[in-house]
């Protein structure tokens, strides 16, 4: 359950005499928290890669334009391709504290609910997983908060991270 723990398994299996699709490879990766960490093993994983003409998807993973520009270096140093689909941006601090401030300005809970969905909706908003944690942590009902983690999903840059908001709920089932 450690992270050190899962990085040695997996470049354990990296190491090995196995071969990995794309897809496989990307599950492993998510396992790993830390780019720098995911950005060493998929360098280790390249030489154990199936279908190495479509390595350059695995670029989604990187979220740091230094580890994309890296990666990408590191695939067309290999002979492929570079991933140059661009990076969205979370919201710049102000835009996220106004919606905050607004957010967290109502008496009734159901006012801040609403208002989170709002900005959840809005195809325009784009949060940081720790932008998410602070509106959900505005939220008192763990039910609501949720199905606002839920919607805040899709809208969310660093999906790979967004397990790391787990420690908001309580009970194991919505964990």
């Amino acid at each position: 359950s450690y992270q050190s723990g899962r990085i040695a398994e997996i470049k354990a299996a990296f190491e090995s005499n196995n071969y990995f699709t794309v897809p496989q490879v990307r599950q492993l990766l998510t396992q790993v928290s830390l780019e720098s960490d995911r950005l060493a093993l998929v360098k280790l994983a390249y030489g154990r890669v199936s279908e190495p003409a479509s390595f350059n998807q695995l670029a989604d993973l990187f979220y740091v334009q230094a580890n994309r520009n890296e990666f990408n270096s590191f695939v067309v140093s290999n002979g492929g391709i570079a991933n140059n689909t661009p990076y969205i941006q979370h919201m710049n601090d102000a835009s996220f504290q106004q919606i905050y401030n607004e957010s967290r300005g109502h008496f009734f809970q159901k006012n801040t609910v609403a208002d989170i969905q709002k900005a959840f909706a809005n195809t325009g908003n784009y949060f940081s997983t720790e932008q998410v944690r602070h509106l959900l942590q505005l939220v008192t009902n763990e039910s609501s908060r949720l199905e606002l983690a839920k919607q805040g999903y899709s809208r969310t840059v660093d999906k790979l991270n967004y397990f790391s908001l787990e420690d908001l709920f309580t009970l194991q089932s919505n964990k």
